[in-house]
């Protein structure tokens, strides 16, 4: 309804010449509409949807396409006939030569760097970037390697590098995964520089496309995305930051947008949105020596960390302090400077907005293990239903078993009990994967 009154009032003012010859290009009443326009511009092509309907997807759900008016099924499989879309029907080859990568590797940069997407973002992040809880599942950036390169290097999960190419540098954690192979490394593309960044970052702060080649392909123009050659080094920045929490006006992208405003300030920083509703922001930042109290003020002052009710420690010998926000009984805001291994659990606790009456300084621990028994949810797996890891661990769990190995239904009792998995779907791999670990056998579709 927005888009075609919006449509309409534009047209209305710059008045088309086809105004005389109808009242509207922008007749649509409802949604539907739109899609049976759509589907009619595929008629007789390759792409052919003019089978497809509203009330045949409520009914039956996802179809294969190509499905054209009349057939029963969707088209599984393309050209069988032989027949392609080109003038003659016959299938036109490009006979290419052979050209090498243009940023090949050597003792120097011996890593392939390796670009793609994330499960739950869409390229730049202009729009999903917006939307709090699709952050949840990869909630800061971080370059992907496989153990092995981890060991060797004296690297540990989370820990900061260096990734620098022949072109530029940035800085990011890095994280293990036997989903990378050996002398490959993996950095989703949509960190740009709103949520990765730092005076540490060359190229005027661009994220990852300071490292990435500039080689285009002459005739798509596709660039040369999924090859760079980098090295990775550890990143000497001892000192580390971490705020989180809400906005204390409510607006948490005006306060996302302030906060990063600071990252001239750290030769490291990324700034993401965590949390579903209310959204919150959660900034990282690392440096060579510890920053003034007067700077931490002004941070602090964005969350609403200077007033009270709020926790404090300082230790200005060591360079570390830690502020915890309290509203109505819960954790609204945490900054952890110097010493930030409590983060994990008190970000946890701000986001499930758990009460915290009773807990008093023990909120300023300077631990990696809750107080209070509490257990952290970690990482949520599905981002539909909210449901996380350990939640999902804690069901399969649970299940009958013979041998230690579960029912071949583990992963539909799974989806019926928790909903994960039922909504967009994006989750399913994964969740296959989190129930064969445990002892699923079969997978249910």
């Amino acid at each position: 309804a927005i888009a075609v009154d919006f449509a309409r009032r534009l047209e209305a003012r710059l008045h088309p010449p086809y105004l005389a010859r109808m009242p509207t290009l922008f007749p649509y009443t409802a949604p539907e509409h739109i899609f049976d326009e759509h589907r009619e511009t595929t008629r007789g092509r390759d792409l052919d949807i003019t089978g497809l309907s509203y009330a045949l997807l409520d009914a039956l759900g996802p179809q294969q396409w190509p499905l054209p008016d009349g057939a029963a099924t969707g088209q599984a499989r393309l050209y069988t006939d032989g027949v392609f879309p080109t003038p003659t029907g016959r299938a036109r080859f490009a006979n290419t030569a052979y050209k090498p990568v243009a940023d090949a590797v050597n003792a120097r940069f011996p890593f392939r760097l390796n670009t793609g997407r994330m499960r739950d973002q869409w390229h730049g992040m202009s729009r999903t970037g917006t939307v709090a809880q699709l952050f949840n599942h990869t909630e800061s950036p971080r370059v992907t390697l496989n153990p092995r390169d981890l060991a060797r290097r004296g690297l540990s999960d989370g820990e900061l590098v260096r990734l620098e190419s022949r072109r530029g540098s940035v800085i990011l954690a890095v994280e293990a995964s036997d989903s990378v192979r050996s002398g490959q490394a993996f950095v989703p593309m949509h960190w740009g520089s709103r949520f990765l960044s730092g005076n540490g970052v060359n190229k005027g702060g661009s994220g990852i496309n300071a490292v990435t080649s500039p080689a285009l392909d002459p005739d798509s123009w596709q660039p040369e995305l999924k090859r760079a050659a980098v090295r990775i080094e550890r990143a000497s920045l001892d000192w580390r930051l971490v705020i989180f929490g809400f906005a204390p006006d409510g607006d948490a992208l005006a306060l996302l947008d302030r906060v990063r405003a600071r990252s001239p300030t750290f030769p490291y920083t990324s700034c993401t949105l965590i949390g579903r509703d209310p959204a919150g922001v959660l900034f990282h930042a690392a440096a060579e020596h510890a920053l003034s109290s007067e700077f931490l003020v002004g941070l602090d002052a964005m969350f609403g960390l200077d007033g009270d009710p709020v926790l404090r420690y300082d230790d200005a010998r060591r360079g570390v302090s830690r502020r915890v926000r309290i509203a109505d009984g819960r954790v609204a805001a945490v900054r952890l400077a110097g010493d930030t291994q409590a983060a994990a659990w008190l970000k946890d606790w701000l986001v499930r907005q758990d009460p915290v009456a009773g807990l008093g300084r023990l909120l300023l621990a300077p631990t990696a293990v809750a107080p209070a028994n509490f257990a952290p949810r970690g990482r949520v797996v599905c981002n539909c239903w909210n449901v996380a890891e350990t939640e999902i661990a804690e069901f399969v769990s649970a299940l009958p078993s013979a041998d230690g190995v579960r029912d071949a239904g583990a992963l539909e009792a799974l989806q019926n009990a928790l909903k994960c998995g039922t909504e967009c779907r994006s989750c399913l791999p994964e969740l296959k994967r989190l129930v064969k670990q445990r002892g699923g056998t079969r997978m249910a579709a």
